[in-house]
């Protein structure tokens, strides 16, 4: 069965391209020139190609992942303006990954099949998560980080106190006297 893609760009051409290009590569593909014209699930595609906006590059993907809700469905955005702030913005706002909009085919094509084999991986492992719940498998979450015992030697200060409070460990005092005792333990 063919991988469906959705293609959104408020230009035709780039659209045009896009679909031409994915459709020779055997994905069923849908377009559209804005998230406004979308209708339907968009659970039914495997993932979204999606032009970013000129002025803001973040409103398309805000708007796509409120849509989605819970889905995982990868947004792989193309940006016409290269620029390292535009892709913070775009993955902050949820993109999976962005790629200069003028990309070889052959690497637009290789990123699509690697975000969709990814998805597909997510899905398949939440699948079974959720098989091994139904049938009584499932354990609860355990916490397996390691716990430890850090010493601060000597006089720090508030040096102690501040490590306790952003550390999981626990954290102990010693004077340089405490470190030269021969049965020191850490208790």
């Amino acid at each position: 069965m063919p991988k469906s893609v959705l293609v959104i760009d408020a230009i035709a051409t780039h659209r045009i391209r896009f679909a031409a290009l994915l459709d020779s590569a055997h994905y069923t593909v849908t377009t559209a020139a804005t998230t406004g014209e979308l209708k339907g699930d968009l659970k039914a595609y495997d993932l979204v190609l999606l032009g970013l906006p000129e002025d803001q590059p973040g409103s398309e993907i805000a708007v796509l992942s409120k849509m989605l809700g819970q889905s995982s469905l990868p947004i792989l955005c193309l940006d016409a303006k290269r620029s390292p702030l535009r892709r913070v913005i775009a993955l902050k706002s949820g993109a999976h990954d962005v790629l200069p909009s003028k990309s070889p085919d052959d690497l637009l094509l290789a990123r699509v099949r690697g975000l969709i084999r990814e998805s597909e991986v997510e899905r398949e492992c939440e699948r079974r998560r959720l098989t091994a719940i139904s049938f009584g498998f499932s354990e609860p979450i355990t916490d397996f980080g390691a716990r430890a015992t850090l010493v601060c030697a000597g006089a720090l200060g508030l040096l102690p106190e501040q490590l306790a409070s952003v550390l999981p460990h626990r954290v102990q005092s010693l004077t340089t006297e405490d470190l030269a005792e021969p049965d020191l333990v850490a208790s």
